[in-house]
C-alpha cells in the first residue's frame, strides 16, 4: 500500500467539499445512507488531480434516476497520474459500499485504469498491482460492476472535487498569521 496516503491508512484523512443530496455540499460530514437505495444501482464518478506537492481525489455518486447523493474529495500524498486515479477508484469503491447498492457503475476519465479493470490491458508496474489488485478485491463486493471510461466532460463533478481537495484554501475563510482574513 505504499501509494496510498498515510492520513488515509490511519483513517484520519482529510475531506473537503463534502455533500449529499441537496445539503449544499461543503465542509459537511458525511455518513453513508442505507434502506433507500439498497438493492438498486450506483453509479459513481471518479478522478484525482496530480500536483508536484499534493493529490486530491474526488468522486460524485448518483442514483439509479441520475440524482446527485455524494459529492467528495480529499487530499492524499504527492504520487504519479495513474497511482492517483487508482486511489480515486478504490476511494469511489469504499464510498459505493456505503450505499449498499446492488450494481454498481464506475466511471473514470483514465483509459488506463479503467481497460485494466476490464481485462483489457495488463498492469505492467509493481505498484499499480498492487492498487489493482486491491479495487480488484473490492470490486468482489458487489453482485455486479461495470468499469466505464467517459470524456473528461463527462466527469466534471468528480474532476472538480479533486481539484478542490488540491487547494482546501480556496474555498476556506480563516484567519492568517497576521490577523488578516485569507483564501476566502
Amino acid at each position: 500500500m505504499g501509494s496510498r496516503g498515510e492520513e488515509e491508512r490511519r483513517g484520519e484523512g482529510e475531506a473537503y467539499g463534502a455533500g449529499r443530496g441537496n445539503a449544499g455540499g461543503r465542509g459537511e460530514e458525511v455518513k453513508g445512507r442505507r434502506g433507500e437505495e439498497e438493492g438498486r444501482a450506483v453509479h459513481v464518478f471518479a478522478d484525482a488531480s496530480v500536483k508536484p506537492e499534493i493529490t486530491g481525489i474526488g468522486l460524485a455518486v448518483k442514483d439509479a434516476d441520475g440524482r446527485l447523493i455524494l459529492w467528495l474529495g480529499k487530499r492524499d500524498k504527492p504520487m504519479t497520474c495513474n497511482e492517483a486515479e487508482y486511489c480515486a477508484l478504490i476511494f469511489a469503491l469504499e464510498q459505493a459500499r456505503l450505499f449498499a447498492a446492488g450494481d454498481v457503475h464506475i466511471y473514470s476519465d483514465s483509459r488506463v485504469v479503467i481497460e485494466q479493470m476490464q481485462g483489457v490491458i495488463s498492469v505492467n508496474s509493481d505498484t499499480l498491482r498492487t492498487l489493482y489488485r486491491r479495487a480488484k478485491g473490492l470490486a468482489t463486493h458487489y453482485p455486479r460492476i461495470c468499469f466505464s471510461h467517459v470524456p473528461r466532460e463527462q466527469n466534471e463533478l468528480a474532476d472538480a472535487m479533486a481539484e478542490d481537495a488540491c487547494h482546501p484554501w480556496k474555498n476556506a475563510c480563516r484567519p492568517c498569521r497576521s490577523g488578516h482574513v485569507c483564501g476566502g
